[in-house]
């Protein structure tokens, strides 16, 4: 199993104040992560969040500059995204983003997707919210062709690309892996006709996370995929502390304790048949990218 951190590029919802962090700081976690034997980081993908009642603003910087700086800062490690709202840009253009980016971080790139979940920002930036999912899947006819053939040709309610070609086409051998988030049927659909890997999130003990794997394994019955041709990852949320807290902590939902209970939670995740596991740390600094690498280790898995 691997194992990889999330480096959110918006601020804490707890703390709309604090605003999004620096380049300096993402930058300073990714090669932290490098340097210690990880095998992954991934960006998240946000214009701004407003929850109610107060609706303040949590900022967030764009994600396709971070993730380019962090292509050029890094070497070795995979850079991925967890994951990219695909309504926000035009699904020909995100292939041609795709592409660039995979050769400035010479194919190191997982190209994680979703079809956004937010409502708040698709009205303050003015992006449609209404059948999401139909979008999505008309955007995958595009994206999808265009990745895998360098041409696309569709006509949609929502989605067009007239004759379109990927000038350069994606020649990185296999094609760039495409990752989609889900966890409802109509998307586990899609996931298993389309992508090569898959996440569902957030989690904390493994049980959660093998009930949405067998909801993925009746999608790939459904579309008649073997189900062992699908990398599947896993999010799980993490905070360090000396000991588990007694009260009003659902297990199920993060992992909250010391680096050993992270160890033993990887390796159950492991056991369990996850490909991926990626960390989303309460907090994250270079500091705690050096907690999550010990727990790795204590797991034997770097």
């Amino acid at each position: 199993m691997r194992v990889g951190l999330i480096t959110p590029i918006h601020g804490p919802f707890a703390d709309p104040a604090a605003g999004a962090p620096s380049y300096k700081k993402i930058r300073g976690v990714a090669v932290a992560a490098e340097r210690e034997g990880l095998h992954s980081v991934w960006v998240t993908d946000h214009l701004i969040f407003r929850f109610p009642p107060e609706n303040e603003n949590i900022a967030s910087q764009e994600a396709f500059t971070f993730w380019a700086g962090l292509a050029e800062a890094t070497s070795t490690i995979e850079l991925g995204s967890l994951v990219l709202c695909m309504p926000f840009r035009n699904p020909g253009m995100m292939a041609k983003l795709a592409v660039s980016l995979d050769e400035i971080a010479e194919n190191r790139v997982t190209f994680g997707i979703g079809c956004g979940w937010h409502k708040p920002e698709f009205d303050a930036f003015g992006y449609p919210f209404d059948n999401i999912v139909s979008r999505f899947d008309e955007a995958l006819q595009v994206f999808h062709p265009l990745l895998r053939t360098g041409k696309a040709d569709f006509h949609g309610k929502y989605v067009e690309a007239t004759n379109c070609e990927l000038c350069p086409p994606d020649t990185r051998p296999g094609g760039i892996p495409i990752m989609i988030a889900s966890k409802q049927p109509r998307m586990m659909d899609l996931t298993v006709q389309y992508a090569d890997q898959w996440n569902s999130a957030w989690f904390g003990e493994v049980g959660g996370w093998k009930k949405t794997v067998d909801d993925l394994d009746a999608a790939c019955e459904r579309n008649g995929r073997d189900p062992k041709s699908i990398v599947k990852t896993a999010g799980v949320g993490i905070e360090f502390m000396d000991a588990s807290p007694t009260d009003g902590y659902d297990p199920a939902l993060s992992v909250k304790g010391p680096v050993e209970l992270l160890a033993q939670r990887m390796a159950e995740y492991r056991d369990a048949g996850c490909d991926h596991f990626i960390g989303n740390l309460t907090g994250l600094d270079e500091e705690k990218v050096g907690k999550f690498a010990e727990a790795a280790r204590m797991a034997g898995l770097i």
